[in-house]
């Protein structure tokens, strides 16, 4: 005599729509809830990216394969949705938990700073997962078809640079071939997808006869620009940080950058590494902050309000590049600058004034000294003097 299934179910079923391409096809099953105590219904929708029945049909018999057989080897779901086949297997089945099981497992195998990247990168790709309910998808789904939207999401949504996109690439190629050593996956989704062609930065730094000039015109015509370019150029931060500073960010001789502000009751992402981390505020910026009065305002302010001071309401998201370029066009500057390039302008000059790449790496928060050495060199640091002049004559 057979013996009884721990838990109760019924077998997967795939739902076709009548053969309807136009409409979404799915595999339906029931699967027992050990917090409910009953049987609950449950749908795998196919990807939209198989087109024609044949594809469908193919795709929704493997889907029902795959169920079935977790159905038949006693899987159930808790409030916790953890199946008894997860809980015998330590390996992870699911997307994002395959990715925390690589931080967990991995951690142990690398330093503090290696860490701290995995962290900021999984942060990103879990926005993207969430945003399109990708998270639990079994491991094997997640195909490079998948990796090249996660790809395209940086690149559009994020608008990150060549560089940036290619630095997670390395990190998708790192996760799954660690995956693949470990037997939780066959084969590396991400294996043969192409890096994009990086350059120097697209933002160029200014000369000191260029940045004399604008910052002589900008104290005359614009001060709050004026004293929104020192803050980029002092705190090595990006024009969006920036502008949604408060006035309580400022700690003493120290700029806390938040992971998050809210604005208007909605929360923004601040942060480009999604930490909250603090900044040195060198004597010329202190000096400035005191000419401006800026900690006389209110604790909750925002420093450049969108009144010419500090005030509870910002600038609009691009108010401020886009009230710097007309400056540049008075001012007659063609060479590619931008608001963006007083971060340059300030890591080449801290760089020229310590010769210690990891006080650049901290004031710009770099997760690691080689991402810093690939930002100087993009910027034309380290031309090596002593080679050019004593190399030995050929």
């Amino acid at each position: 005599m057979a013996e009884k299934p721990k838990y109760e179910y019924r077998l997967a079923e795939i739902r076709d729509r009548s053969g309807d391409l136009n409409k979404r096809w799915y595999v339906e099953f029931w699967v027992w809830d050990v917090a409910k105590q009953k049987l609950e219904r449950k749908l795998d929708y196919l990807p939209a990216k198989f087109k024609t029945a044949p594809e469908r049909y193919a795709e929704a018999q493997r889907i029902k394969r795959e169920i079935d057989q977790a159905l038949i080897n006693g899987a159930f779901i808790d409030s916790s949705g953890k199946t008894q086949q997860e809980k015998k297997d330590p390996k992870p089945k699911s997307v994002w938990k395959a990715f925390e099981w690589f931080k967990d497992q991995h951690s142990k195998e690398v330093g503090d700073r290696s860490r701290d990247a995995y962290s900021s990168f999984s942060n990103v790709f879990k926005e993207f997962l969430d945003d399109r309910k990708l998270a639990d998808l079994t491991l094997t789904r997640f195909d490079s078809e998948m990796i090249h939207g996660f790809l395209s999401y940086l690149m559009t949504d994020r608008q990150v640079s060549n560089r940036t996109r290619n630095n997670y690439l390395i990190w998708l190629n790192t996760v799954f071939n660690y995956l693949v050593s470990r037997k939780v996956l066959d084969v590396n989704p991400a294996k043969g997808i192409k890096k994009l062609r990086t350059s120097s930065s697209t933002h160029v730094p200014y000369s000191d006869s260029q940045a004399k000039k604008i910052k002589d015109y900008l104290r005359e015509k614009d001060p709050q620009m004026f004293l929104f370019c020192a803050f980029i150029y002092y705190t090595l931060a990006r024009p969006k940080e920036i502008q949604l500073l408060k006035v309580r960010d400022i700690r003493k001789n120290k700029l806390l950058i938040s992971a998050q502000v809210e604005v208007k009751g909605e929360k923004k992402q601040l942060s480009k590494n999604h930490k909250s981390q603090y900044v040195i505020i060198p004597e010329g910026l202190q000096e400035l902050i005191r000419e401006f009065g800026i900690l006389n305002y209110n604790s909750d302010y925002f420093i450049f309000g969108n009144k010419g001071e500090p005030g509870p309401v910002p600038y609009s998201k691009h108010y401020s590049t886009k009230r710097y370029k007309p400056h540049l066009d008075e001012l007659g500057f063609t060479g590619g600058q931008s608001l963006y390039s007083w971060k340059h302008t300030g890591a080449i000059k801290l760089y020229q004034a310590t010769k210690d790449m990891k006080k650049v790496q901290r004031q710009c928060r770099h997760w690691s000294i080689t991402e810093t050495d690939n930002y100087l060199r993009d910027l034309g640091m380290f031309d090596d003097d002593e080679v050019e002049f004593n190399f030995p004559e050929f």
